[in-house]
């Protein structure tokens, strides 16, 4: 639930206002109920980085949670955004490496990977490559194909973009 909330408020599809407060609530039951809860750890982690700045405590929720429940996609997905705002994007794609290592058939894994690889590699043939893995497996995921657009742009391969978005649009 803290997870969910949270996920809601950074998304957009319930105010801030509620959605924080109602999972920093269910963290804390879940956690009073049992406190080796990771998932837990990791919501509480999530909103002390993105909603609070409170970066010093992400940091300390996220390394519990992951020491609890090391192959959970949604919080190493967390830790990697806080080694990225911290500039160390390199070891936050490795951690969500790790993710996608322990799942690979979610799909999410796969396309975390991706996105950190967009903003964590300068080797935009590297982040070209893995999008295209990603679209094949996930056809319908949008994201794969504007991360695709993006390094065609930056590979100066700019009728291919339009090609592609063209393709799109259609």
């Amino acid at each position: 639930l803290a997870f969910t909330k949270t996920a809601q408020a950074f998304f957009g599809t319930v105010p801030v206002a509620e959605a924080i407060p109602a999972a920093r609530e269910a963290a804390r039951n879940a956690l009073d109920l049992d406190p080796t809860q990771g998932e837990a750890y990791g919501a509480l982690g999530v909103m002390r980085l993105v909603f609070d700045w409170d970066f010093e405590q992400a940091r300390r929720d996220l390394e519990q949670a992951i020491a609890l429940n090391p192959y959970d996609v949604y919080i190493r997905h967390g830790y990697a955004d806080y080694l990225a705002s911290a500039g160390r994007a390199q070891e936050g794609l490795a951690q969500m490496r790790i993710a996608r290592e322990h799942n690979p058939n979610m799909p999410w894994s796969q396309l975390l990977v991706m996105t950190h690889l967009s903003y964590a590699s300068r080797d935009f043939d590297e982040v070209l490559a893995e999008a295209r893995r990603t679209r094949t497996a996930y056809p319908t995921n949008d994201m794969s194909s504007t991360i695709i657009a993006d390094c065609l742009w930056r590979l100066g391969k700019y009728e291919a973009k339009r090609t592609l978005i063209l393709t799109q649009a259609a």
